[in-house]
């Protein structure tokens, strides 16, 4: 008798132990049950139970898992029922979180720390309470916004080097560039997992010129694109034109000009030119390739009123206009063996001096 006694209790604590067991997991992270998004830096607070192995007191490990490649996390407390745990490593998206107690051969997981992109939201004044747009050479002004990590991120304004003077995970305080002209410039915000180039600023009060005269042309797009630069050799083709004009030589041979109608007296930062209703503007290409067409011509031509070129005039400085142009060029000459409706892509972008 009392061994089935024995027995009926030792399968009581059996049951009662397995359906504890059951009950052991992640319940939230940071407090909810759905996705949780951060950046490097980020501190996780994981609740749940179970974390501290068969005695509740040792340390558990955290890992975020994208498609089965771990990156440890660094746990800087816990209990049996609640982990913080700082993300040092990770790559842009969605992570599974793995919870392992010390001892077990089996995680708790929980569905998913999603790491973002920087996400620049407001330009301010130095204090952080204004607005602005624009700013001079030096000047400091402050960037908020959300995921820019713990670790100090690097911006460049129009492709120079910002410095950087404070930072946290959603506001950095830096100077504008000193040797950048005058111009609408785009601010590129890089950290360890991404990157935000969405704004723009002005920079005013600059005495520096742009830089060299010529424009530089990239053909194509990923693998297969080519860049040719030509000097400016145009010249004004009447009030408010900018012509460039031009050829490379070599295997294979190409040609281009570009006349972008733009009033250099009156313009300003940001303009945008569209071929199509624009009768002044032209962008013309012509190639010859040896030895892989036998000599053969291809060109194309967009002329005023045709829709596929669009220049963007971003600077103004020191004498000198600046700016891009983003084309698709519809095939006129099909000597090449190319489709007829085969579009040559191609973005410039150039300086001229008037």
């Amino acid at each position: 008798m009392r061994s089935s006694l024995l027995r009926v209790a030792g399968a009581i604590l059996v049951l009662a132990f397995l359906g504890r067991a059951s009950a052991f997991g992640i319940d939230t992270v940071n407090g909810g049950t759905g996705d949780v998004s951060g950046a490097l830096g980020t501190v996780l607070t994981i609740d749940g139970s179970g974390f501290g192995g068969t005695t509740g007191t040792a340390k558990p490990k955290v890992f975020l898992d994208f498609d089965g490649k771990l990156y440890a996390c660094k746990v800087t407390a816990f209990s049996d029922t609640q982990i913080t745990a700082e993300i040092k490593k990770g790559q842009l998206g969605s992570h599974l979180l793995r919870v392992r107690p010390k001892g077990s051969t089996e995680d708790f997981t929980y569905l998913s720390v999603v790491l973002q992109a920087p996400l620049i939201d407001e330009l301010l004044d130095e204090s952080g309470l204004n607005l602005i747009d624009e700013a001079s050479p030096g000047l400091p002004f402050t960037i908020t916004g959300d995921f820019f990590g713990a670790k100090k991120p690097k911006i460049k304004i129009g492709g120079k080097k910002a410095k950087v003077l404070e930072w946290t995970m959603n506001q950095i305080l830096l100077e504008m560039p000193k040797k950048l002209a005058n111009g609408l410039w785009t601010i590129e915000l890089l950290t360890k997992i991404g990157v935000d180039a969405d704004e723009q600023i002005t920079m005013i009060g600059s005495p520096l010129k742009l830089g060299k005269v010529g424009v530089t042309i990239t053909l194509g797009s990923g693998a297969g694109a080519q860049t040719i630069k030509i000097p400016y050799s145009g010249g004004a083709g009447g009030a408010g034109l900018l012509i460039f004009g031009g050829s490379t030589t070599g295997d294979p041979i190409r040609q281009l000009q570009v006349t972008i109608p733009f009033d250099i007296d009156t313009g300003t930062a940001g303009a945008v030119i569209n071929s199509a209703g624009n009768l002044a503007m032209l962008v013309s290409y012509n190639e010859i390739e040896k030895p892989f067409l036998q000599g053969k011509a291809a060109s194309w031509i967009i002329a005023g009123g045709q829709a596929g070129a669009t220049a963007y005039i971003n600077a103004v400085s020191g004498g000198q206009v600046g700016g891009t142009v983003v084309a698709e060029l519809p095939l006129l000459n099909n000597s090449t063996g190319h489709a007829v409706d085969d579009p040559l892509r191609f973005e410039a972008s150039f300086i001229y001096e008037p």
